[in-house]
Formats: C-alpha cells, sequence, structure tokens
C-alpha cells in the first residue's frame, strides 16, 4: 500500500506499505518490493524510488514500510506504484495511489444579497446591492445575454448601494458574478421583464439566500453555498445524486468512472446505458455499476484510457483533464484547436490541455481563480463539477 504525506496541499513524501502473512506457508521465500512514481501523462517517465529486498518467513507475517520525499514535477500529480516480484516470476502492482491531497474545505463566505428591477420605458434597469452582512469586499462583473460585460466599483462589506444599468431590453439575461481574494462565483441569473407598459416602476425580481439553510436537502451544502444553484440544476436534471448519508460531498475529488457517469447522463437525460457485457478497459469489470456508462462513452470518443492499456476509474480527475471532456461532449468527433496563447498564466501554449482550457473560456464555463491560474494539476470536485456542466449546458443550449 501506499499513502502520501501533505504539507500546504501539496504532496511531500510517499510511505510504501508492505505486508504478508506466511502463516499457512512451509517454505521461506523472498520478494523484491519496488516504489515508483508513475506521473498521469502517459508519455511521461516513471520514476523508481526504491527496491527492498524482503525475505518472507513460512509461519510469520510481517508489515515493511518506509518513506522517501516526492520530486517536485510529482508533487501535484502523478501516482504511487507498489510492485512486488518473486525470483524468475513477474511483477504484480500491489497497490496503485494517486499523489493528490484532500482538498481543501474553504472558508465561509457570504456575499452581498441583490435585488434587480424591471426595465423602464427608457431601457434602464436598477440594481440594488446590500452587503450588510457580506464576509469581505467585493467586485461586481455582469454578463448580459446580449454579449460583453459591465464592470462595477467594487462594493465594500456593510454598505449598500445602487447601479443603473442602461440599454437593456425585456428578456435579456443578466448573469451576476462576484469576486474577492479568493475564485470568481457565480451568484445568479434573472431574465429581465418589463415595466414599461403598466406605467413603470415596481416588478423585479430579488435574489435572496432561500429560507431553507441546506441547499437541496443536503446536510453538507448550505443555501448560501455560491455553488447551491449549480448543484441544484444537477440533481434536477438527474445527472448526480446525493449520499445515502444524506449529504453531496461537495468538496469530495470526482473521481474518473464517476465522471463517466455524469457526462453520459448529461448527454443521454432520457436514455440509459446499454447493459456491460465485455470490459472496456482491463481494470473495469462488468460487474462495475459504472461500466455501462465508461463504454458507451468510449464508444462515442469522449473519454480514452491511459498508455498502460488501463482506464484508472478510481484515479482523481484534474482540472484540465476536465477541459478535455467537456470539450469532446461538446464537440463530438473535433480535437481542439491549436493552442498560440494561453488564457491562464499557469497552462502554457505548450500544455496538451491548452486547447481544452481555451474553449472552456471562450463559452464562459471556467474564469479561473482569483491569482490568475486556472490550477490545471488540482482535482476538480463534486461542487465544481456541477458548475462546469451547467455553464456548458447554458452555453451550448
Amino acid at each position: 500500500m501506499a499513502s502520501v504525506d501533505c504539507t500546504a496541499g501539496t504532496a511531500s513524501a510517499v510511505t510504501f506499505s508492505f505486508h504478508y502473512d506466511a502463516s499457512q506457508l512451509q517454505t521461506s521465500y523472498s520478494l523484491d518490493i519496488d516504489g515508483t512514481l508513475e506521473p498521469s501523462d502517459p508519455q511521461g517517465d516513471e520514476e523508481p524510488l526504491t527496491t527492498q529486498q524482503l525475505t518472507v518467513i513460512a509461519g510469520q507475517s510481517e508489515t515493511v514500510s518506509f518513506t522517501l520525499p516526492i520530486s517536485p514535477q510529482f508533487s501535484s500529480d502523478g501516482y504511487a506504484l507498489v510492485r512486488a516480484s518473486a525470483p524468475n516470476d513477474y511483477d504484480y502492482v500491489v497497490d496503485r495511489t494517486a499523489l493528490t491531497c484532500p482538498a481543501t474545505v474553504p472558508a465561509a463566505v457570504v456575499t452581498p444579497t441583490f435585488s434587480v428591477g424591471s426595465v423602464d420605458c427608457s431601457g434602464n434597469v436598477t440594481v440594488a446591492y446590500d452587503a450588510t452582512n457580506a464576509s469581505q469586499d467585493w467586485n461586481r462583473i455582469i454578463f448580459p445575454s446580449t454579449g460583453g460585460f459591465i464592470v462595477d466599483d467594487p462594493i465594500a462589506k456593510g454598505n449598500k448601494d445602487t447601479q443603473i444599468i442602461n440599454g437593456v431590453s425585456p428578456g435579456t439575461v443578466l448573469e451576476f458574478q462576484f469576486n474577492s481574494s479568493g475564485p470568481t462565483l457565480d451568484v445568479g441569473r434573472v431574465a429581465l421583464t418589463s415595466s414599461c407598459a403598466s406605467g413603470g416602476g415596481g416588478g423585479g425580481t430579488t435574489l435572496t439566500p432561500p429560507a431553507s439553510t441546506t441547499c437541496k436537502g443536503f446536510n453538507d451544502v448550505s443555501a448560501s453555498n455560491p455553488f447551491c444553484p449549480d448543484i441544484t440544476w444537477l440533481i434536477d436534471q438527474k445527472i448526480a445524486t446525493g449520499y445515502a448519508d444524506g449529504t453531496f460531498k461537495p468538496v469530495a475529488s470526482v473521481t474518473r468512472q464517476a465522471m463517466a457517469a455524469f457526462l453520459y447522463r448529461y448527454a443521454n437525460s432520457s436514455t440509459t446505458p446499454a447493459a456491460c457485457t465485455t470490459k472496456p478497459f482491463p481494470d473495469v469489470a462488468t460487474s462495475s455499476p459504472f461500466c455501462a456508462d465508461i463504454a458507451a462513452l468510449k464508444a462515442s470518443g469522449a473519454i480514452a484510457g491511459y498508455a498502460d492499456g488501463g482506464f484508472h476509474p478510481t484515479a482523481a480527475v484534474s482540472r484540465q483533464a476536465t477541459s478535455a471532456f467537456l470539450y469532446r461532449l461538446a464537440n463530438p468527433g473535433k480535437t481542439a484547436p491549436a493552442c498560440t496563447t494561453a488564457a491562464f498564466n499557469d497552462v502554457p501554449a505548450s500544455n496538451q490541455f491548452c486547447g481544452d482550457i481555451n474553449y472552456l473560456v471562450s463559452e464562459k464555463v471556467t474564469t479561473g481563480y482569483s491569482d490568475g491560474g486556472f490550477h490545471p494539476a488540482e482535482a476538480v470536485t463534486r461542487q465544481a463539477m456541477a458548475a462546469f456542466l451547467h455553464r456548458l449546458y447554458t452555453a451550448t443550449h
């Protein structure tokens, strides 16, 4: 087995452990135990870390452990492998563990509330903001469905103010975002109505936190969670469900097999995949509840495996790999355009996922983080996946 030691959210060392139970054996023999780092990029090279010779003593059991530092290139991406081999026998992979650290649960944030009036006879609409209970100062961005964006001055914690937007029409959808020291948050979309026919004034939609303290009934997602609208949409579309304990596990990493289920349900809302009778990959059993989803997406070209022939179903999906899945889902049979200019400071144009990531930016599926980065190797969480799929649906329908 292998376990990852994390420092400040980054994998810094890996501990390899191997346990044998020879209590029923009559003869002792030797084993070579190898600890290796494997990159997530199928074209990358493995890095051998150590080889330990272990004598398996008949009639005994023992656990051998050794901890080694991780090279910088593997600190946030890749896998730790434990192999065992006996003389004149094949190597066997005993354990394969992703070099990922638990997602950091973000500090609770409270955005300002706001209300949107109706469009008057001159094509103006007033937006009122209330940051009385906000957790911090915020910047505001509005994206009209007609194109472009409107950037307003920041609103300070504890303040109230209004903004008048000119030249808008009833039916226009305004998408509101707030950003501060953390990532940009989508906080709501409002379809404008008209007050002109009735002489002006009144009406509009007020966006305030729902009366319920939970989102869609999940006991680990508050109604004020900025991803609540996306999670609600995901559940309403029957793309995802919660867990038996009443949780959604919003900051849990999405595995490759769970991603396959999300993508299949997104693309095939009214059908279920055909029964899985043949393994789509050597490491995906036909008895797996995800086998049919994985097989269907492999057949469509939306997903592919690794150079070792496997799919690695329980490995966490990175944000950059997610961008490739979403591009293929939205553009069947196509390859993302070559990348000449990177959209983020941590995604060079040479990155194999750069074109896919730029596509998500162009469709407003992602805006990245406030530090100007995309954090490509970071595992995508369930709540972020909800947002990606919701925005992709909005962009393509």
